[in-house]
């Protein structure tokens, strides 16, 4: 009685939003929703770079995979809130529909960039699925497929989205046309090394692509190098 359902959801602007501003809390929530750490943070705590008072069992090869580990169960989680809010879009008409579907489409190339980072290949899910769906059961798409799906998100995004002065601080931390630019170069560079140095021909399209959207970033005049010291 006290939840609300797709039916008589997804009707107004602020439907559009709510729905929206959750992919900022299953993105930003940290592995465990118990837990005040962010998931990005996460990252490094599974590796030798962060280190509390003691190894985390990932960086100190001691532990057991299960069928929800947190990364693959958590983007996945993100994939599908943003097929869903994509899906009811499109019968939906307003003026804040493009940068509704920006965001969505953003956070699902976040999500698909860090499993291909993880996995490599990976099944690619564009659309919600039932229980019952045999898309749960899809097998691996090939890197190179997930990756274009990746970039063509992200420059809707980028196209799509305002820039970050124009967020004011009412949108302090939301998704921006620089974060869209700047999530694609570090894609594109990634690819573009592993591919250079694993004898792939066409690194070199993955490193134009890094090159480019770093520069509109910079060319934005939307941000400065972080100085904390003042120097």
């Amino acid at each position: 009685e006290s939840d609300l359902t797709d039916g008589v959801f997804w009707r107004t602007d602020n439907d559009f939003r709510q729905g929206t501003n959750y992919l900022y809390y299953v993105t930003f929530d940290g592995v465990n929703p118990n837990q005040e750490l962010d998931y990005p943070a996460m990252t490094d705590v599974l590796s030798d770079n962060a280190v509390s008072n003691d190894f985390n069992p990932v960086s100190n090869d001691t532990f057991l995979p299960s069928a929800n580990f947190g990364p693959w169960d958590r983007n996945y989680r993100i994939i599908r809130a943003a097929n869903n809010i994509l899906e009811k879009l499109q019968n939906f008409e307003s003026n804040n529909k493009p940068r509704f579907t920006a965001e969505a489409k953003f956070f699902r190339a976040y999500a698909y960039a860090d499993l291909v980072r993880r996995y490599g290949d990976v099944p690619l899910i564009l659309n919600t699925l039932d229980t019952d769906d045999p898309g749960l059961y899809a097998p691996r798409t090939p890197k190179a497929v997930v990756i274009d799906t990746i970039y063509n998100d992200l420059d809707y995004a980028a196209a799509n989205l305002p820039l970050k002065s124009a967020l004011g601080n009412a949108g302090y931390g939301m998704a921006s046309k620089g974060t869209a630019l700047t999530l694609k170069s570090r894609v594109a560079l990634r690819e573009g090394t592993w591919n250079k140095f694993h004898q792939n021909s066409n690194f070199q399209n993955h490193l134009q692509l890094a090159k480019d959207a770093a520069l509109q970033v910079i060319q934005s005049n939307q941000y400065q190098l972080y100085n904390a010291f003042g120097l």
